[in-house]
């Protein structure tokens, strides 16, 4: 299926504009080769009127087909030849070279004077043989009256058809050169019109590319009438999408700021209170439990939503940043982070996605890791790979796909199992793919495929 509306486009005016001028060629063709029958039936009708004068037609008699061998053959072109046939269907007088072999007079008197005596006209032209033979052209010519006694003779013209064929095959190799020359020439007139009147839609495609990538704020507004309304409207909508997203971010952060002062004030006042030590603990794991949900929610909302407009963001500085942090949070375990890199990748999107999912999965690998990290930065054909390995406890394959879902996690400790799973939504909302399996280490080696571009 062409998806390619300046494809559709040329093909379909290309379509249309065979039909008429194979049409046209055909017609001129047939109208050549008739012009030709023509010319041949006047040459022949030429050469009778040399062998007879108008005198001799109007007074004929008997004594004149008795001295037919004397008639003035030598006034016919060098190419014509003389026929004579009686009533009877027999040759009388033959003077003819046929150009093809199989051919004798009697055969062509036999089969030419029943069909010319049923004819009103006095002369008519004809051929020798069927197109796939070397054939003449014969030009017969009834002579008599209508005295019982006087017999009527048929007199043909034998002229060979070579030349004129050899004619009709040059015009017909020149006219399919013309039609292709024609065509070609259209073509090329059609692609340049094509390519002018889309070059409008070409520079829309190239201002939207522009804005996915962070180059260009707005749609110009110098398109065609036709494209205007469309253009105003794009700009608005990328206008009204910038401002929800503004108003969106504002709204979250006055929820976030007034749920983590009700949760400090729930705390402060729990401290305060004349409460059991085992009551305060359980009210503050609820409390501390709300804080993770808050945040969980805040930072789902606000990570994974695609836009109009994309940026390309460099991974390398992130990792190593948060690579930095983490080895200060967990200096305690001592831990060998080994990384590699390729710093010509770029992920594209929003870089607080990336920022979400990379601290997530790394510090997952801080947590469990005994000894050793492995980082792994890499372009997998059109994909952006990152693998992170570490030689912690690992997971069991069965477990491998739930530590996926919101609420689970592989181990007792504390939190509410939100990491993963939320950068498995990250990593779902930019179509790529995320994979657990069993690390060389012998820990967990975590596989993320995202597009790179």
């Amino acid at each position: 299926m062409v998806r390619s509306l300046y494809l559709k486009l040329l093909i379909s005016v290309l379509l249309t504009l065979t039909g008429p001028i194979l049409i046209m060629f055909w017609m001129y063709n047939g109208a050549f080769e008739e012009q030709q029958r023509h010319e041949q039936e006047d040459i022949l009708q030429e050469n009778m009127a040399r062998l007879f004068t108008a005198q001799l037609l109007e007074h004929a008699s008997e004594s004149l087909w008795q001295t037919a061998h004397q008639l003035p053959t030598n006034r016919l072109d060098k190419d014509v030849s003389l026929l004579v046939c009686n009533s009877r269907g027999l040759p009388v007088l033959s003077l003819a070279r046929f150009s093809s072999p199989a051919l004798q007079a009697a055969s062509l008197c036999a089969d030419r004077v029943p069909r010319l005596s049923a004819l009103s006209s006095t002369h008519s032209l004809g051929q020798t043989a069927p197109r796939h033979e070397p054939y003449d052209f014969v030009y017969s010519q009834r002579i008599g009256n209508n005295k019982p006694e006087t017999e009527t003779y048929y007199f043909m013209l034998i002229k060979p058809a070579q030349a004129y064929e050899q004619l009709i095959g040059r015009n017909r190799q020149l006219s399919r050169k013309r039609a292709l020359a024609l065509f070609f020439i259209m073509a090329i007139i059609l692609v340049g019109s094509t390519h002018w009147s889309l070059g409008s839609l070409k520079r829309l495609r190239r201002e939207i590319a522009a804005i996915q990538d962070g180059r260009q704020e707005s749609l110009q507004q110098n398109y065609e009438i036709e494209l205007d309304s469309l253009t105003v409207s794009l700009n608005q909508l990328l206008a009204n999408e910038r401002n929800q997203r503004k108003r969106y971010q504002q709204g979250m952060d006055d929820l976030a700021h007034s749920l983590k002062t009700r949760l400090s004030l729930i705390h402060a006042s729990m401290q305060e209170a004349n409460l059991s030590q085992r009551e305060r603990e359980r009210l503050n794991e609820q409390v501390v439990h709300m804080d993770q949900i808050v945040q969980y929610h805040l930072r789902r909302a606000v990570t994974g939503r695609q836009s109009l407009t994309r940026q390309a963001v460099d991974p390398v500085p992130l990792i190593q940043s948060l690579l930095a942090t983490l080895g200060k949070v967990y200096r305690h375990k001592s831990l060998r982070v080994k990384q590699r890199c390729d710093e010509s990748l770029q992920f594209i999107g929003n870089s607080g996605d990336l920022v979400e999912l990379l601290g997530n999965l790394l510090d997952n690998a801080f947590k469990f890791a005994i000894s050793t990290i492995e980082v792994y930065l890499y372009r997998d054909g059109n994909q952006l790979v990152l693998r992170i390995e570490d030689d912690g406890p690992g997971i069991v394959a069965s477990q491998r796909q739930r530590v996926l879902q919101r609420g689970v996690r592989a181990d007792n400790s504390g939190g509410q199992g939100i990491g993963l799973s939320l950068s498995a939504e990250i990593i779902d909302s930019y179509q790529g793919t995320l994979s657990i399996k069993e690390s060389h280490l012998g820990g967990t080696a975590v596989s993320v495929r995202l597009p790179s571009h």
